[in-house]
């Protein structure tokens, strides 16, 4: 009896809805890895350990290395310590995300953009990997500082990508969980 009341409401369109749940577009394992050089990717893997994903860290993952990967986590930021002082090195980095973003749409590998460095993790550092990337991903989660100026807004409506904000570390473990279909709150 239940079944069909639950067949019949969802028939109708009455089905309730959960605020903020939406079904989880990832799974693992996961590779987390930087657009930038940043050390982020370490605290990123930190975050992933607490929403209960599992997940490995490759600070320099090549396109070629995709196979029996389930999801692509590419957390952006520039460092200057991470890319060195050479002066092609942006120009490399960003050729290496650009072929590991081709390789990933080709073989539907699903990428998770993060940035959770907050207002002080942007500029003419990080920028020039943020802007290319946001659009081409299936997901966007930043920290709601990182965001100030709406850039992450704009780059995500051009490319009819989701985004969520977090307000801090314990927000993003939970948008984390529930991107990977994970209970909140491990």
């Amino acid at each position: 009896m239940r079944l069909l009341l639950f067949v019949l409401i969802s028939w109708l369109g009455l089905a309730p809805v959960v605020a903020g749940a939406a079904a989880p577009r990832f799974s693992g394992p996961a590779v987390i890895t930087s657009a930038g050089q940043s050390s982020d990717i370490l605290l990123a893997r930190q975050l992933f350990v607490k929403a209960g994903v599992p997940a490995r860290v490759s600070e320099k993952f090549a396109a070629d290395s995709l196979a029996g990967v389930k999801s692509l986590v590419l957390v952006l930021g520039g460092s200057s310590k991470g890319l060195g002082q050479a002066k092609n090195a942006t120009d490399k980095e960003l050729a290496r995300v650009d072929a590991l973003l081709k390789k990933a749409r080709a073989a539907r590998v699903p990428v998770l953009c993060l940035h959770m460095g907050g207002e002080a993790r942007r500029g003419p550092l990080s920028d020039p990997f943020i802007k290319p990337v946001v659009g081409l991903c299936q997901q966007v989660l930043v920290l709601s500082g990182g965001n100030k100026d709406g850039l992450f807004t704009r780059l995500a409506q051009a490319g009819k990508v989701p985004l969520q904000e977090a307000t801090d570390y314990k927000a993003l473990v939970a948008r984390i969980a529930e991107a990977y279909g994970k209970p909140a709150g491990k």
